[in-house]
């Protein structure tokens, strides 16, 4: 399920020695950071591979952290038994797989199963292919990506090859889109790093239908769903009102109490906005500064919230005023 190739993947991802430390749970085995500072990729890919595939103390649990798009990420232990879990849903799901490409991280959960831990567990050879050209793959290819990548490979994306797709919606016209470019298969997997993953649907309009695997309370999912005939679910939306830009995890209201902490500006309001498909934050700025310093303004203001957030949670569209603009009744209306 964890080989040492996939290990030397995971350890180029992560890079850091705090990182590498606490996602292979090293402390496990009585091993220190500072053990590990001094190393390079290579000899920490041999360290962990001889300590958690070697040793007479296998490796029971990774942990994982959380997106952290708008504020510190959170560890998340995954046991190997629910991670071996979830890979034989998704070998029943591919039975005939013949190779994997991956267009993602492999220490972001989603990476982790479907182009480590899975390949691995069904003997399928899996290729880091973020640096490949589209002409490289070949018909009966699994491809794993992200949206926002689906998008920017339409209309290069060869015959005869399946779509592995999350961290977020993959929007209509992207199914309608590579279908017409003769993808094999589409599979769109809803989950979190939190539960792993939930569910699947292999169309547009169908409802996400639950994974074998899944064996948890619906108070679980980090989203609020309306059940369908038959099993399967849709969503609705977010316990917590986070929205997905660009496959990250935004919280609109943890951007506005960003842009409040700023000296400029009086007052904010944050809104998410997913016209033609295409998902982004914007963001109403109230302040007293001359309008002919706007620019600078929202300049500076992007350089600081690029110090908090990730890319994804900083609004691409600024608007500034003096005040908030309201209705007859004094509450505040859109921008």
């Amino acid at each position: 399920m964890l080989d040492s190739q996939g290990i030397l993947r995971l350890v180029k991802d992560l890079s850091n020695p705090a990182a590498i430390h606490q996602f292979f749970r090293l402390s496990d085995w009585s091993i220190e950071v500072d053990q590990i500072h001094d190393k390079s990729i290579d000899e920490l890919a041999d360290l962990v591979s001889t300590t958690l595939l070697d040793g007479p103390q296998q490796w029971q649990a990774l942990t994982l952290s959380s997106s952290g798009s708008t504020g510190e990420p959170k560890p998340i232990r995954h046991s190997r038994e629910s991670l071996e879990s979830e890979c034989a849903s998704w070998r029943a799901l591919l039975p005939d797989a013949k190779r994997v490409l991956s267009l993602v991280p492999s220490h972001h959960l989603y990476g982790l199963v479907w182009s480590v831990l899975w390949p691995c567990s069904a003997g399928i050879p899996a290729e880091d292919a973020r640096d490949w050209e589209p002409s490289r793959w070949r018909e009966g290819d699994v491809i794993v990506a992200v949206p926002l990548q689906w998008e920017k490979l339409l209309q290069r994306v060869p015959r005869g090859v399946t779509a592995i797709s999350s961290a977020g919606v993959l929007p209509e016209k992207l199914w309608d889109g590579l279908k017409a470019l003769g993808m094999e298969r589409i599979i769109e997997v809803y989950g979190s790093t939190e539960t792993g993953g939930v569910a699947i649907r292999e169309a547009f309009q169908d409802p996400y239908r639950f994974a074998a695997h899944w064996t948890h309370r619906v108070e679980d999912l980090p989203d609020e769903i309306e059940p369908c005939e038959g099993g399967g679910f849709r969503i609705l939306r977010r316990k917590d009102g986070g929205v997905k830009v660009a496959g990250s995890l935004v919280y609109p209201s943890l951007v506005q109490q960003a842009l409040l902490e700023l000296p400029a500006v009086e007052n904010a309001k944050v809104r998410y906005i997913d016209t033609e498909n295409r998902a982004r934050l914007e963001a109403l700025v109230i302040t007293q500064v001359p309008e002919t310093e706007y620019a600078q303004l929202e300049l500076q203001i992007k350089r600081d919230l690029g110090e908090k957030l990730q890319d994804a949670a900083i609004p691409r569209l600024f608007s500034f005023r003096r005040q908030l603009p309201t209705n007859q009744l004094g509450k505040v209306v859109l921008w």
